[in-house]
């Protein structure tokens, strides 16, 4: 298992926002990084337990905003990061969602 930064994380997010990157891929990336004994940023912690996921919680690039504004709160302020997300979880309109991802290779199983 490898550590993973704020810096790190932001690029992967960014690429993925480019285009640069699959869901797949940024699903395997984060399966490699994900370990909860390494890691002791809450906020990275939230971010990669979402992304570890992606497929069966249906994270898309759509959630990349809210990730990168989350990154933009400094450590100590993981509280207000977690309200973010969860207002932002809040907004989805999750049958809206799985409709638009039901073909998708890699979340269309979890869309029916």
């Amino acid at each position: 298992m490898l550590d993973v930064t704020r810096d790190e994380l932001r690029n992967v997010l960014l690429k993925w926002q480019a285009g640069d990157l699959e869901p797949s891929e940024v699903l395997e990336w984060a399966e490699d990084r994900y370990d909860l004994e390494r890691l002791s940023d809450e906020t990275v912690i939230e971010i990669l337990t979402c992304l570890d996921s992606l497929h069966v919680n249906l994270t898309t690039v759509e959630d990349v905003p809210v990730f990168l504004q989350m990154l933009d709160l400094p450590p100590e302020r993981h509280k207000e990061a977690l309200a973010l997300l969860e207002r932002h979880n809040g907004s989805i309109n999750l049958e809206e969602r799985k409709e638009k991802y039901s073909t998708h290779p890699l979340y269309g199983f979890f869309c029916n």
